[in-house]
């Protein structure tokens, strides 16, 4: 499906993204943007709490496991403030969430 500038699916969003892999981050960005987001990214916990204050904050993107990290304190202030939020993470270990 093809949108006009004006009518793309999160036209004006603003998206805060907490991602440590700069690959992943970047897709993730490309992808938010083409869908007509803006988007503050973050690789840490530290650096993502001020941009959960924003006024204009619409939801977030979040990986669990930031390095030396997590992700938790952020899902707190996010759940604070009523703004949505989603999972978009890996494995933490070889072995988590596989059935062996």
């Amino acid at each position: 499906m093809e949108y006009s500038a004006k009518h793309l699916p999160l036209s004006g969003a603003v998206i805060l993204l907490v991602e440590d892999d700069l690959i992943v981050a970047q897709s993730i960005v490309d992808c938010l943007q083409d869908a007509g987001a803006q988007v503050h990214n973050a690789n840490n916990a530290a650096t993502a709490l001020p941009l959960v204050q924003r006024h204009d904050l619409a939801a977030a993107v979040l990986d669990v496991g930031l390095g030396a990290g997590d992700s938790t304190i952020v899902c707190q202030r996010l759940s604070e403030r009523a703004i949505p939020f989603l999972f978009y993470s890996g494995p933490t270990s070889p072995t988590d969430g596989l059935a062996l």
